[in-house]
Protein backbone atom coordinates (compact mmCIF):
# COMPACT_ATOMS: atom_id res chain seq x y z
CA UNK A 1 0.00 0.00 0.00
CA UNK A 2 1.33 3.37 -1.05
CA UNK A 3 2.28 5.12 2.08
CA UNK A 4 0.35 8.45 1.70
CA UNK A 5 -3.07 6.32 1.74
CA UNK A 6 -1.99 4.47 4.66
CA UNK A 7 -1.40 8.11 6.13
CA UNK A 8 -4.35 9.42 4.96
CA UNK A 9 -6.59 6.32 6.29
CA UNK A 10 -4.58 5.64 9.78
CA UNK A 11 -6.20 10.03 10.53
CA UNK A 12 -9.41 9.02 9.20
CA UNK A 13 -9.44 6.08 11.47
CA UNK A 14 -7.68 8.39 14.23
CA UNK A 15 -10.46 11.27 13.65
CA UNK A 16 -13.40 9.71 13.41
CA UNK A 17 -12.80 7.09 16.75
CA UNK A 18 -12.18 10.84 18.72
CA UNK A 19 -14.83 12.29 18.06
CA UNK A 20 -17.60 10.15 17.95
CA UNK A 21 -16.02 8.74 21.51
CA UNK A 22 -19.40 10.27 23.52
CA UNK A 23 -18.15 12.80 26.22
CA UNK A 24 -19.34 10.27 29.12
CA UNK A 25 -18.68 12.39 32.08
CA UNK A 26 -20.30 15.54 30.73
CA UNK A 27 -22.87 15.41 33.40
CA UNK A 28 -20.41 15.78 35.94
CA UNK A 29 -20.84 19.47 34.97
CA UNK A 30 -24.80 20.03 35.79
CA UNK A 31 -23.75 19.34 39.76
CA UNK A 32 -21.49 21.08 42.37
CA UNK A 33 -20.74 20.28 45.77
CA UNK A 34 -22.39 22.77 48.30
CA UNK A 35 -20.21 24.53 51.05
CA UNK A 36 -20.37 22.42 54.10
CA UNK A 37 -17.47 24.05 56.21
CA UNK A 38 -20.10 25.60 58.75
CA UNK A 39 -22.39 22.68 59.20
CA UNK A 40 -19.09 20.64 60.24
CA UNK A 41 -17.75 22.85 62.48
CA UNK A 42 -20.85 21.73 64.66
CA UNK A 43 -21.85 18.32 62.93
CA UNK A 44 -20.23 15.45 64.52
CA UNK A 45 -20.63 12.38 62.55
CA UNK A 46 -19.61 9.05 63.71
CA UNK A 47 -21.23 6.75 61.05
CA UNK A 48 -21.29 7.07 56.96
CA UNK A 49 -24.33 6.68 54.45
CA UNK A 50 -25.98 9.00 52.28
CA UNK A 51 -29.50 10.08 51.58
CA UNK A 52 -31.24 11.83 48.64
CA UNK A 53 -34.62 14.00 49.36
CA UNK A 54 -35.62 13.12 46.05
CA UNK A 55 -36.23 9.53 45.24
CA UNK A 56 -35.35 9.79 41.61
CA UNK A 57 -31.93 11.02 42.62
CA UNK A 58 -31.53 7.70 45.11
CA UNK A 59 -32.07 5.64 42.17
CA UNK A 60 -28.96 7.19 39.83
CA UNK A 61 -26.85 6.29 43.04
CA UNK A 62 -24.63 3.30 44.13
CA UNK A 63 -21.96 2.27 46.24
CA UNK A 64 -19.81 -0.80 45.82
CA UNK A 65 -16.27 -1.29 47.18
CA UNK A 66 -13.42 -1.36 45.07
CA UNK A 67 -15.30 0.53 42.30
CA UNK A 68 -13.30 3.73 40.56
CA UNK A 69 -15.30 5.82 39.19
CA UNK A 70 -14.31 9.31 37.25
CA UNK A 71 -16.32 11.61 39.43
CA UNK A 72 -13.66 14.82 38.94
CA UNK A 73 -14.78 17.74 40.76
CA UNK A 74 -17.58 15.94 42.82
CA UNK A 75 -14.88 13.25 44.31
CA UNK A 76 -14.34 15.61 47.36
CA UNK A 77 -18.42 15.63 48.20
CA UNK A 78 -18.91 11.63 47.39
CA UNK A 79 -18.67 9.04 50.12
CA UNK A 80 -15.53 6.40 49.34
CA UNK A 81 -16.80 4.05 46.47
CA UNK A 82 -20.41 6.44 45.68
CA UNK A 83 -20.75 6.61 42.04
CA UNK A 84 -23.86 7.16 39.55
CA UNK A 85 -24.13 4.09 37.87
CA UNK A 86 -26.86 5.21 34.77
CA UNK A 87 -24.39 8.53 34.17
CA UNK A 88 -27.41 11.06 34.80
CA UNK A 89 -26.89 14.36 36.67
CA UNK A 90 -29.24 14.57 39.91
CA UNK A 91 -32.02 17.31 40.15
CA UNK A 92 -31.66 18.37 44.15
CA UNK A 93 -29.53 17.05 46.14
CA UNK A 94 -27.89 14.48 47.97
CA UNK A 95 -25.87 14.40 51.63
CA UNK A 96 -23.32 12.33 52.15
CA UNK A 97 -21.46 11.32 55.62
CA UNK A 98 -18.20 9.72 56.93
CA UNK A 99 -16.32 10.28 60.10
CA UNK A 100 -13.70 11.47 57.60
CA UNK A 101 -15.16 13.73 55.44
CA UNK A 102 -18.05 15.20 57.56
CA UNK A 103 -21.49 15.80 56.28
CA UNK A 104 -20.73 16.93 52.51
CA UNK A 105 -23.63 17.73 49.72
CA UNK A 106 -23.73 17.11 46.24
CA UNK A 107 -26.19 19.33 44.29
CA UNK A 108 -27.87 20.74 41.13
CA UNK A 109 -26.08 23.79 39.99
CA UNK A 110 -29.65 25.20 39.65
CA UNK A 111 -30.15 24.05 43.19
CA UNK A 112 -29.90 27.28 45.53
CA UNK A 113 -30.72 25.27 48.99
CA UNK A 114 -27.47 25.84 51.59
CA UNK A 115 -25.62 22.63 52.98
CA UNK A 116 -27.12 23.21 56.18
CA UNK A 117 -30.23 21.70 54.79
CA UNK A 118 -28.22 18.09 54.88
CA UNK A 119 -28.02 18.28 58.66
CA UNK A 120 -30.01 17.02 61.33
CA UNK A 121 -29.91 16.89 64.89
CA UNK A 122 -30.89 14.19 67.32
CA UNK A 123 -29.84 11.80 69.96
CA UNK A 124 -27.89 8.70 68.91
CA UNK A 125 -29.34 5.91 68.91
CA UNK A 126 -32.75 7.48 68.14
CA UNK A 127 -34.58 6.46 64.92
CA UNK A 128 -33.12 9.03 62.59
CA UNK A 129 -30.03 7.86 63.82
CA UNK A 130 -30.73 4.39 62.31
CA UNK A 131 -32.98 6.01 59.21
CA UNK A 132 -31.48 9.21 58.57
CA UNK A 133 -32.94 12.11 56.26
CA UNK A 134 -29.56 13.96 55.83
CA UNK A 135 -26.32 13.75 58.18
CA UNK A 136 -26.68 12.47 61.54
CA UNK A 137 -25.22 15.65 63.32
CA UNK A 138 -26.07 14.20 67.12
CA UNK A 139 -27.44 16.69 69.48
CA UNK A 140 -27.38 19.96 68.32
CA UNK A 141 -24.80 21.81 71.06
CA UNK A 142 -26.25 24.21 73.43
CA UNK A 143 -25.31 27.77 73.44
CA UNK A 144 -26.08 30.28 76.57
CA UNK A 145 -29.61 31.56 75.37
CA UNK A 146 -30.81 27.63 75.84
CA UNK A 147 -29.49 27.49 79.30
CA UNK A 148 -32.54 28.00 81.73
CA UNK A 149 -30.54 28.43 84.42
CA UNK A 150 -29.04 31.48 83.12
CA UNK A 151 -32.53 32.79 81.79
CA UNK A 152 -33.68 32.44 85.10
CA UNK A 153 -30.66 34.21 86.84
CA UNK A 154 -30.83 37.00 84.40
CA UNK A 155 -35.13 37.06 85.75
CA UNK A 156 -34.43 37.35 89.36
CA UNK A 157 -31.18 39.73 88.84
CA UNK A 158 -33.88 41.67 86.84
CA UNK A 159 -37.06 41.66 89.23
CA UNK A 160 -34.49 42.56 92.30
CA UNK A 161 -33.44 45.63 90.25
CA UNK A 162 -37.21 46.36 90.27
CA UNK A 163 -37.96 46.15 93.02
CA UNK A 164 -34.88 48.34 94.80
CA UNK A 165 -34.77 50.98 92.07
CA UNK A 166 -38.66 51.35 91.11
CA UNK A 167 -39.82 50.40 87.54
CA UNK A 168 -38.07 52.37 85.10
Amino acid sequence: MHPIIFLILATTIVVTTHTLTPNRTHYLDTMECGDCEKVNRECKIVSSGYYCREHDDSDKLDARQGVKANLRHLRKCMGPDHFFFNKEGISAACCFWTQEMGCQQVKNKMRTKPCSDCATYHERGSFLDLNPMGCPCGPQEKNGAENPLECFFFIIILMMCTILYGPV
